[in-house]
Parts: structure tokens; sequence; C-alpha cells
């Protein structure tokens, strides 16, 4: 069998985690950590949200939005001065414009739900927040709960004039800023963020998140109390059928699907009352016909999209004591205070902690615990810090 040989003048390949810690030894110099200690606001989440590259979807919809209305306004400018002058408003044009109306519509309110759903989906963000980033991870304090976040899992980084955006989540519905301003020097912090969204710009979204999959190998950052109730194992989605989760997700597709039907049905009212042309027609229900498809497939590929096992959600490990919940993933370590949730949901197969933001559910699995008396006790925890319910 012949050896391999050693080209000495090749590249060597690149350490991810190497050039994350040589990103941030440029701008740390001597220093050990960056700190930073601000109060997060609805205006914060939304600038990450718009001025990032996080959600590249919301600025293709923008772009979407003024390739309609550039044209329509240029015929409307065309058509105001053949008015004043002495030329006729072309009927054709008229319908033009009146056709963009509702596919700009379209793609403003779509813009609008993305926001406001991805704003609610991060709602737990907003209040005091302290901590710090070094070198090898993120550490953020809260009232209700704290988030340790390894670099080497980042998907992706960047800033802008006033917030950091960091993103731990490959389909970037769940992240964290940090607004400039935050630092005790946001200058340091400007271009700190600047080297490490150079050797992490954000990846390409996914439906899916693959590493959900695995099992958390970092060392636990917290210290369990007496008593603690340990659990590690995979979450099933048999395990939440039947709970206000399940529900909660059906009426997602189905509330993104109406909006779908609706927009059609609007859009194909107006085509038929305003008596398009032939080709004016089939142009619209190209487009119409190119949207709706494509979001029915999102709807219906993200829940198992890149899951060789469709039944497993994740993988997740921790314990329960009397001070909150710690879940660590193959992505980061939480560690929630019982004043984070609002109420709990114990169903035949899982406990369900709803956080405050009333969108983000912390889900334990029964066959996570090793004995069934484990279960038993959790349940009773759970029950005695939390307003519990049965799923109805």
């Amino acid at each position: 069998m012949q050896s391999e040989t050693h080209n000495p003048y090749q590249t060597p390949a690149t350490d991810p985690a190497r050039a994350i810690r040589g990103a941030l030894d440029d701008a740390l110099q001597t220093r050990s950590r960056a700190e930073f200690e601000t109060e997060i606001t609805e205006q914060d989440l939304i600038d990450a949200m718009r001025d990032s590259s996080l959600r590249r979807d919301l600025a293709r919809l923008r772009r979407i939005r003024w390739l309609f209305l550039i044209p329509a306004a240029l015929l409307v400018f065309g058509q105001a001065v053949r008015w004043m002058g002495i030329g006729s408003v072309t009927s054709s044009s008229l319908y033009i414009v009146l056709g963009v109306i509702p596919l700009v519509a379209y793609v403003s309110l779509l813009h609008s739900w993305i926001v406001s759903k991805h704003m609610q989906n991060n709602r737990d963000l907003l209040g005091p927040v302290q901590g710090w980033i070094d070198r090898e991870s993120l550490w953020i304090e809260t009232e209700n709960q704290i988030r340790y976040r390894p670099l080497s899992q980042l998907t992706g980084t960047d800033v802008s004039r006033r917030q950091w955006v960091l993103c731990f989540d490959a389909t970037h519905t769940l992240f964290e800023t940090l607004p400039v301003r935050a630092f005790e020097d946001p200058d340091t912090a400007q271009i700190l963020a600047e080297n490490l969204g150079k050797v992490r710009p954000f990846s390409k979204m996914t439906p899916f998140d693959a590493r959900r999959l695995a099992a958390p190998t970092d060392p636990p950052q917290f210290e369990p109390a007496d008593g603690a109730i340990f659990y590690a194992g995979e979450l099933n989605t048999v395990d939440i059928e039947g709970t206000p989760l399940a529900r909660a997700q059906r009426r997602a597709r189905l509330s993104v699907l109406g909006r779908l039907l609706l927009t059609v049905v609007i859009t194909m009212g107006i085509i038929f009352a305003l008596g398009f042309s032939i080709m004016m027609t089939a142009l619209m229900l190209l487009i119409i016909t190119l949207v709706f498809v494509q979001a029915l497939f999102r709807i219906l590929r993200v829940p198992f999209a890149g899951q060789a096992d469709p039944r497993v959600l994740y993988r997740s490990a921790g314990w329960i004591d009397h001070a909150g919940i710690v879940s660590m993933t193959a992505v980061g370590q939480t560690m929630s205070r019982w004043s984070a949730f609002d109420h709990a949901v114990i169903a035949q197969r899982v406990i369900l902690a709803r956080t405050n933001s009333g969108s983000l559910w912390h889900m334990i699995a029964r066959s996570q615990f090793t004995q069934e008396s484990d279960w038993e006790a959790a349940c009773r925890l759970v029950r005695q810090q939390l307003p519990a319910e049965a799923p109805s």
C-alpha cells in the first residue's frame, strides 16, 4: 500500500477554533475578555433583524417590494405627465399599477409577519443584561436566566453601527444581540465584532439545525443543588403529541397557509375585476404560483428537514432542582430560574415549561429520566414551583 506523502508547500487546513481565537486576540490584545452591561429593548431586536445579515429573507423581501414599486411609480409618474399634458391615461398602464398593489401588499404583510414572529420568539432577550465574551465563549446573565454559548458553535455574526448580532442556531430563528453601547469600550467592541465576522460570517439559513441531534459534550458550566434530578437523552415527536406545543405548531402552519390563500383570492379577484389581458393574467398567476408553492414547500419541509430520523426532535441533558432548570445541548447551555416560566404542562410523556414570552417551551421527556421515580419527583417539583396543568 502506498504511503501518503506530505507536501510542505501545501497551505494547512484552517482550524475554526484557532481562527476565532486569532480574530479575538487582535482586538482583545492583553485583556482576557470584553465585558458588557445594558438593557435590551424592542428597538434593539428590530435593529438586529433589519441592519444585520441575520435574516436574509427580510432583505430579499425588501428588494422584491422595491422591484415592484419602482416600475409602478414610474408608470404613475408617466401617466400623470400625460394627463397634465395633451395625452390621455392608457388603461393598460393603469391595470399594471393596480395589479402591482396586491403583490406589494402581500410582500409587505409577509415582511411584517416575519419580523413580528421573530420578535415574539426572542422577547425573552428583553430587559437588563450583563456578561462577557472571551476567546472561547459568550456568557450572558439576565434576571431569569444564564446562557453559555461556546464560540465554536457560532453559525454567524455581524455588526452594524448599533448592534452586534451573534447566532448559534442554523435556522436563524433564535439569536443574541449585544448593543455596541453596552461595552465599556465601544470602539474595541466594534473591532472585535468585525474581526469575528470575517472568520464567522452568517452561514446559509437552513430549515433544521442538524446539531440538535448530537449529544452535548461540553462539561457543565453550572453546579447542581442537593437533590437535583438529572435527565439525558432524546425527545421525540410522539412525546409532544396532544400538548399545547403540538397544537401551536399546527396553528402556525395553518396560519401561514391561510395568509397565502387569502392573498391568492384577493389577487385573482382584482385580475378578473379589471379584465387583465391574457398575458398579464398569465404573468401574475405564474408569480402567485411560484410564491405559493415555495411557501407551501417550506411549511411541509421545515419540521423534518435534514433529519435522518424524523421522529427525533433533539437531544439534551441537564437537571431540575429548586433553583430552576438546566439544559445542555450540543450548541450551548442554559440555566433558567423558575421565574423565567409562567406555567407548565405535565403530559403523559413530557414536561413543558413555557417561558414568560409565551412563545417558547422548555421540554423534558419522560424517557430522558433513568428511573420512573425520577420522573415522578420531577413532576412534583415542577408542580411546587409553577402553576401546572394537564393537557386538555
